[in-house]
Formats: C-alpha cells, sequence, structure tokens
C-alpha cells in the first residue's frame, strides 16, 4: 500500500514536531488527535495549546484531515514565530530600561550589605526542587498528545509548592480542566 501522508505534511511547509495519535473502537469511526510544535517552540507557552482533534470514518478522514489542518497548523506556526520574537524584544527592552535605571540610579555612599552565602544543604533542596517541577511539568506535556489530561492534571505541581510558578501553574491547570471536561464531552458524544 503506498500513501501520501509524508508529502502531504511537507506540502503544509511548516517544519516542526508532529504527535498525532489515532483511536478507534469499531474500525469505523476515528478519534485524531494532531498536537504541532514549531522548531523553536520550546517554552511552557508553547505547551498551552491543545492539539487538533478530528472524529469521523476513515473515508472521511484521509480526504478531509489535511485540509482542515493546514490553516490551523500555520496559524500555530505563526504564533510560534511572534512568541519568539517578542521574547526577543522583551529581552531588549528589559536590558536597556536597566541600563537607563542604573544611569539615573545615585551611587551608594554607605555601607553594603552583605548576605550569608547559601550552605550546601540549601543549594541541594533548591536543585532538588527544580529538578522534581521540571520533571513533573515535562511528564504533564507528554501526557497531552496522548490525551492523558486527567492523569497530567494529579501530577501537575501545587502553586502552594512553587509559589514563583503560579501564574504558569494555574494556566497550566485552567487548561487541563477544559480539556478533561472536553474529553469527556467527546466520549459520551462517541458512546451516545
Amino acid at each position: 500500500m503506498e500513501t501520501n501522508f509524508f508529502q502531504n505534511i511537507a506540502a503544509l511547509g511548516t517544519p516542526g514536531k508532529w504527535n498525532i495519535t489515532i483511536a478507534t473502537q469499531d474500525n469505523i469511526n476515528f478519534v485524531v488527535s494532531a498536537h504541532f510544535t514549531a522548531p523553536h517552540g520550546n517554552d511552557n507557552a508553547a505547551s498551552l495549546i491543545p492539539p487538533l482533534m478530528f472524529k469521523n470514518t476513515a473515508e472521511v478522514l484521509g480526504v478531509a484531515f489535511f485540509r482542515d489542518i493546514a490553516e490551523p497548523i500555520k496559524e500555530t506556526a505563526e504564533v510560534f514565530n511572534n512568541m519568539e520574537a517578542y521574547k526577543k524584544g522583551l529581552e531588549l527592552a528589559r536590558q536597556k530600561s536597566q541600563e537607563q535605571r542604573d544611569k539615573n540610579k545615585p551611587q551608594p555612599t554607605t555601607a553594603i550589605k552583605v548576605t550569608a552565602p547559601e550552605t550546601e544543604e540549601e543549594k541541594l533542596a533548591k536543585e532538588e526542587k527544580k529538578c522534581a517541577y521540571e520533571e513533573a511539568m515535562k511528564t504533564v506535556a507528554s501526557y497531552l498528545p496522548q490525551m492523558k489530561y486527567a492523569e497530567a492534571l494529579q501530577i501537575l505541581p501545587l502553586t502552594e509548592d512553587y509559589p514563583d510558578k503560579k501564574i504558569e501553574l494555574t494556566a497550566k491547570r485552567e487548561e487541563l480542566d477544559k480539556l478533561v471536561k472536553l474529553k469527556e464531552k467527546s466520549l459520551f458524544a462517541f458512546n451516545s
């Protein structure tokens, strides 16, 4: 059997990483999840973009899948490009702002405040906490293409444990809650 699946992906003209999951219960109706990430979409904001979901027969999906994903994938690639440009511009603005504040700041003439250096235990505890957070977020991200949203919610770190990540964790929790509800709705509709 010959397929033009990969030629169709190449024809979209948007290089990136694809995670495609196909589920079927009766070999007639299929549920397809397609998650696209642009090459430079490695920041946490990229994980907020949910996968595209399709539910139909093999025949309909065979005809319409690439037609229906073309525009959303191009828009997604544009979002990633805009995020990259935004981050560069933001960093430049921060540098310029800091330079201006440093220029306008009066030079201190009083004693220098000395803080005690971190102990090895404190450094190790910080590093372990950081590693645990990063590992949990990687696992959460790996569950998204598999549509394991409830499992991802269970391992999502608590904002109380990571107050400096409160905005990111709150946004991720809201996203996962919506995806769980959407999945439950689609499974209910699929089983009806």
